[in-house]
């Protein structure tokens, strides 16, 4: 029987679709929209990519945001396929704080622009900070406001008769006038 839930975060899907190549396509609200081998979803949760989740589904929220569906797996086919490994994947996690903060910043800018110019995440998506766990998160958060590249501060919302709430689980993100010329520094030297 197929397991339809999200290789990476095991909850149900938004969407699934099984696909004649005898793969899928998940559309996951925390991990992203991909498409997976039936081979690479049987085997992915015993590979050593399994203790990197948080950064692979980095990298699918990336590719994401540039509206592309990326097709994962284990192995390159000579079908003409276009598959994005597990292990190119693996390699394309930043690693140093300022790195991620920097991709950060690039993402925030492909969505500012699909978008307007406040963000509101989940204050816990570790996966959006292209970190393994909420303290290296938090680093990532002190990089981009220490530096003065983005405000970073509680949500805020008027509900409950027009009265202002704070939502302690999300986060409003915006771009400083410095973080948008680290981004064009980042896109010049790219």
């Amino acid at each position: 029987m197929i397991k339809t839930v999200c290789l990476f975060c095991e909850r149900k899907h938004l969407h699934f679709m099984d696909l004649k190549n005898d793969s899928y396509h998940i559309v996951c609200k925390k991990c992203g929209s991909y498409i997976v081998e039936h081979y690479s979803s049987k085997e992915f949760k015993n590979s050593h990519f399994a203790g990197k989740i948080h950064g692979i589904v980095s990298i699918i929220k990336e590719m994401n945001y540039k509206d592309i569906t990326p097709i994962v797996g284990f192995d390159k086919h000579d079908d003409g396929i276009s598959m994005v490994t597990f292990e190119r994947m693996f390699k394309m996690i930043p690693s140093a704080i300022e790195e991620k903060a920097d991709r950060v910043l690039l993402n925030l800018h492909v969505l500012f622009n699909k978008e307007k110019s406040i963000l509101t995440i989940m204050k816990k998506d570790i996966s959006f900070y292209y970190s393994e766990s909420i303290s290296e998160m938090e680093k990532v958060k002190k990089h981009l406001v220490e530096n003065d590249y983005a405000v970073i501060k509680n949500h805020t919302s008027d509900i409950l008769n027009n009265e202002n709430y704070r939502f302690s689980f999300f986060d409003d993100i915006s771009i400083t006038e410095k973080g948008i010329r680290r981004i064009e520094n980042l896109k010049t030297n790219d």
